[in-house]
């Protein structure tokens, strides 16, 4: 099964939409606009909320809360490294390997393939293929690879000004 993301380029609130893949609308994600700590809201497609996902706040190394149905469930940690960013999922225990900088990287039980991300190149704006194949992995796959993208977005953002 897939999901892709779609982020809108030109826009002041960060808002996109999750698609299924035959290209129908399954999710909406927003950033709650001017939030300490930086939270994310996933919507399914009646606006009921799904997950959060919430930046912790002065945190070294930083941290990413997921939480579903109001109950944390995962803690995204950007681990400190001095060249390739790498991140590992806390909760599920998740491992994660691959290329996080070329947007190709898998989550990993074990030895077991959770889900598989890739960055669609082509494309206006980014554009990411999460491909999974157990349905109850689907929205913290979900959070975990907007959270990771979140934090290179930071790290690239705070590099740049």
């Amino acid at each position: 099964m897939k999901l892709y993301i779609k982020q809108k380029v030109f826009t002041l609130a960060e808002k996109f939409a999750i698609k299924d893949g035959l290209g129908y609308d399954k999710y909406f994600v927003e950033a709650k606009f001017m939030s300490i700590p930086k939270q994310f809201l996933i919507y399914d497609t009646d606006g009921n909320t799904v997950a959060t996902i919430e930046k912790k706040f002065f945190s070294i190394p930083q941290k990413y809360t997921v939480e579903i149905n109001e109950i944390a469930v995962a803690q995204i940690i950007k681990n400190i490294t001095l060249f390739k960013p790498s991140f590992s999922v806390s909760g599920p225990n998740w491992e994660i390997k691959g290329d996080i900088f070329a947007h190709d990287y898998t989550f990993y039980n074990g030895e077991t393939v959770i889900a598989k991300i890739s960055k669609e190149w082509i494309s206006w704006g980014d554009s990411y293929a999460i491909d999974y194949a157990n349905p109850n992995d689907e929205i913290l796959t979900l959070a975990c690879v907007i959270a990771i993208d979140e934090s290179i977005s930071d790290s690239n953002n705070s590099y740049n000004t």
